[in-house]
């Protein structure tokens, strides 16, 4: 049976390395413009959103956000919870916010 990838090991690579900060850049600066009341006002178009960022995470390196905007999806086109969907909703972009930590931590470890 295969291993899963780890595509945080491409990240040492300088280019695939600017790729990831590029859609890390792109999604924190996203999700700061994002508040529930407002994205949910159209719950299919949220999901669609989520659903491409579920696509793209996990190539990036970053599973747990993969898993998260696939939780949200899920529960948003279940019709599920508002409740429910705005605590994931929350949880969604809470990982987006670390995942810019963590490509920094690496960027500074690799400095350092």
């Amino acid at each position: 049976m295969s291993q899963p990838v780890d595509y945080r090991e491409l990240w040492t690579d300088p280019e695939f390395l600017e790729m990831v900060t590029e859609y890390v850049d792109a999604h924190t600066g996203k999700c700061d413009g994002w508040h529930f009341e407002d994205a949910f006002q159209e719950p299919l178009k949220l999901a669609a959103e989520v659903h491409k960022i579920a696509g793209s995470a996990g190539m990036y390196g970053f599973p747990d956000i993969t898993d998260a905007a696939r939780a949200l999806e899920t529960v948003i086109r279940e019709n599920g919870k508002k409740e429910t969907a705005q605590a994931l909703f929350q949880d969604l972009k809470n990982r987006i916010a670390n995942s810019a930590e963590e490509l920094a931590a690496f960027k500074a470890g690799q400095a350092g």
